[in-house]
């Protein structure tokens, strides 16, 4: 049994390797409850379906020999079938596996019947006629023109901007006749907070009046806030944050906008309830400790497989993380993907 566990690690360490290297498209394998094949050897064809995008791929795993000379009716395993495939294949494995269907095949002496490869057409994306779009308006007062002028520059939707003029004059909601219009520059830089406008009613070719106008600009976005106060040195998890919508009259990069950016981030400082979470007030945490006994997971479609293994090195989240196994000495890698867990092949 010992032994049957260690050759299926070392097969899930190739695999893995493999769908991290990204070497080809995806080949799924779907195993049969049951199938016929004549004496001698079992092959994949006979007793699973294959289908993928990679036709040469799927033709030369449908030859993969599972049993050797099949003399009586007989189970295979689907862990079985993996282990052969990538026992066989090794690093020239065409194709990224998934495994699907029944978890073992009854195999039995009789006549042969290979299944077929099946190859997944490409979908065929639905033509949809394009409608006509109408012309927009001209923009007939002053303030109409600056809050879309203001709109453009930040390349925001209508709905996630919030302008308020500052300026009062009867030529902000004066409608411009026709052959006039507002020419418009900005007197500074910044697109939020407090802006400035010269503004130039021109009819015709002349500039009738003049204006400089003020307005506030403001964005929403949705930023991380921590649901209660955050001690010096605390490590995030998924409880003490969430989204909340707010409005922003500056350029702020340095806020986390998403949770799983921040998620086992460490607190360099003390942090207030409701307080907005910024990059600067936080570090990567040690997800694995030099010498920590680490739960390694190994996922191929339906499978996975679960061991122990002890880490060689710290690692932060999404580290490569160097692991041995205490029983055999063997060293591998694998990816940190929570505290004291690692992972090797699929994303967990």
């Amino acid at each position: 049994m010992a032994k049957m566990v260690t050759q299926l690690f070392r097969g899930a360490v190739w695999l893995g390797v493999l769908l991290a290297a990204g070497l080809a498209q995806a080949q799924t394998i779907r195993l049969q409850e049951k199938a016929t094949v004549s004496a001698g050897d079992v092959r994949l064809g006979n007793i699973a379906t294959i289908s993928g995008v990679d036709v040469r791929a799927a033709e030369k795993l449908a030859e993969t020999v599972i049993i050797a000379d099949l003399k009586k009716t007989q189970q295979i395993r689907a862990e079985n079938v993996l282990l052969a495939v990538v026992t066989q294949h090794g690093a020239s494995l065409s194709a990224a596996l998934q495994m699907t269907g029944a978890a073992a095949c009854e195999v039995s002496v009789g006549e042969a019947v290979m299944k077929p490869v099946v190859v997944a057409a490409a979908p065929v994306a639905d033509v949809v006629p394009q409608q006509p779009v109408a012309a927009k308006p001209a923009l007939s007062t002053l303030t109409a023109a600056i809050t879309q002028r203001i709109i453009s520059d930040l390349n925001a939707n209508a709905d996630d901007v919030r302008v308020t003029i500052d300026t009062i004059s009867p030529l902000m909601d004066q409608v411009t006749k026709a052959g006039q219009r507002w020419q418009l520059r900005p007197l500074a830089r910044n697109t939020l907070g407090t802006l400035q406008f010269e503004a130039q009613l021109i009819d015709g070719v002349k500039v009738t009046q003049k204006l400089n106008v003020l307005a506030k600009v403001e964005k929403r976005t949705m930023v991380v806030i921590c649901t209660g106060p955050v001690a010096r040195g605390k490590v995030i998890e998924r409880d003490d944050v969430k989204l909340e919508e707010t409005w922003l009259d500056r350029n702020l990069p340095t806020l986390f906008t998403k949770i799983d950016d921040v998620l086992y981030q460490e607190a360099t400082r003390a942090l207030a309830a409701n307080s907005h979470l910024d990059q600067r007030d936080f570090r990567a945490a040690d997800m694995i400790s030099k010498g920590d006994v680490v739960k390694v997971e190994f996922m191929a479609g339906t499978l996975k497989v679960e061991m122990k293994a002890r880490a060689m090195q710290s690692a932060k989240m999404h580290d490569a993380v160097t692991l041995r196994n205490d029983a055999t000495g063997e060293t591998y890698q694998a990816i940190a993907v929570g505290k004291k867990l690692a992972a090797v092949g699929a994303a967990r």
